[in-house]
């Protein structure tokens, strides 16, 4: 085990020395992009529709593809001991690495603060172990990790001197990518009410004062629902239903930039979520309780089945295993079922059912001709 490593997840500041809450000053900022300084001068005043098209903005690049964008808060909500840090911590040891998480592209090597106020310091380790495996030593200097023995030795939060010693965590280690877990405790007030919620959020962004475009992760709870905790709702089927019955306000949600599920589903885990802009992906997964990883699953008729909406699972049974992007179109209905054949190829992307041979031509993965 790294000396390192261990002598950071014993530091309850988890911050250089120099950059104790004692100090009076933080360092400076680093200088911004022109681009992303146009978009912090957008708060100053209003701009006509001619004023905004001339400052040539720019869309926030992607961390993650359809899961997590530059200056993005998205939440991630479960059921308590559904796997959600150990899913959070996987894609942490991804995209420390700027590897692939579940076939979804991440375009380079970003660095992580872990924040985890749910599991003792050595549990930590353990399982950021396990979940890293043979990439130990690669992500060693690009996962940060805050964590206390018990949470009355926590010194962060989202009101004062708890939001400025988390100010200094992010001055300090300058992350790309920031995952919160749990939401709820770091929350201020009452989580049932809305102006509470928006409050927290709200001082959250004092984070992006110092790093813009930092992509924020919060993991949460869902509430119980019913005698076995069922909804009636899928999350397959119906993810922006389910995802309303997270934890306290429904504020929370619809304040968020994207918003993902994490849900047992016939001896499965299902992924899915709702986006304010582009499709969520969706995920069928399985865990391996030794390494403690979740893998997409290899049961390709069964992923399908949970991958697609029935008229997605219709259209993909009628795709022979290569096909054009006309002949999928042709097979659906025509020109006006654009929508179907584009959800239908992404979730099969998403889900390593389908390979891209060339523009606009695609084949089956794992079938024969």
């Amino acid at each position: 085990m790294s000396s390192q490593i261990i002598d950071l997840l014993n530091d309850k500041a988890l911050v250089p020395p120099e950059a104790e809450v004692g100090d009076t000053e933080l360092a400076p900022v680093p200088s911004m992009s022109e681009a992303r300084s146009r978009m912090r001068d957008l708060g100053k005043y209003s701009r006509s529709l001619r004023e905004l098209k001339a400052l040539n903005l720019e869309r926030p690049a992607e961390l993650v593809e359809g899961l997590l964008c530059e200056g993005e808060t998205v939440a991630l909500v479960a059921r308590p001991k559904t796997g959600k840090t150990r899913l959070a911590q996987q894609l942490a040891v991804a995209v420390a690495q700027g590897k692939d998480f579940f076939g979804l592209k991440v375009p380079k090597k970003l660095k992580v603060l872990y924040l985890d106020l749910e599991s003792q310091p050595a549990d930590v380790v353990e399982r950021f172990t396990k979940i890293a495996g043979a990439a130990w030593d690669a992500v060693l200097d690009d996962i940060t990790v805050y964590c206390v023995p018990s949470l009355i030795e926590s010194r962060i939060g989202l009101e004062g001197e708890g939001l400025e010693n988390l100010k200094l965590e992010i001055q300090a280690r300058r992350p790309d990518v920031v995952i919160l877990d749990t939401w709820r405790l770091v929350f201020a007030g009452k989580e049932n009410e809305a102006d509470a919620v928006v409050r927290n959020l709200r001082q959250l962004e004092e984070l992006r004062t110092l790093k813009p475009e930092i992509a924020i992760l919060l993991l949460h709870h869902l509430r119980k629902g019913g005698p076995d905790g069922a909804f009636g709702y899928s999350l397959r089927s119906n993810p922006q239903v389910w995802l309303e019955n997270a934890s306290g306000s429904h504020a929370f949600i619809a304040h968020t930039d994207a918003a993902f599920g994490l849900e047992v589903e016939d001896g499965t885990y299902v992924f899915n979520g709702i986006r304010r802009n582009g499709t969520a992906p969706l995920l069928v997964l399985r865990s391996d309780e030794e390494t403690l990883r979740f893998e997409a699953i290899d049961d390709r008729e069964l992923a399908a089945r949970l991958a697609f909406t029935p008229t997605g699972l219709d259209l993909w049974h009628r795709l022979p295993n290569r096909f054009s992007w006309g002949e999928a179109e042709k097979l659906a209905g025509g020109s006006g079922k654009k929508s179907l054949v584009s959800a239908t190829l992404k979730r099969a992307r998403n889900n390593n059912l389908l390979e891209q041979t060339g523009h606009g031509e695609y084949a089956k993965s794992g079938e024969k001709d």
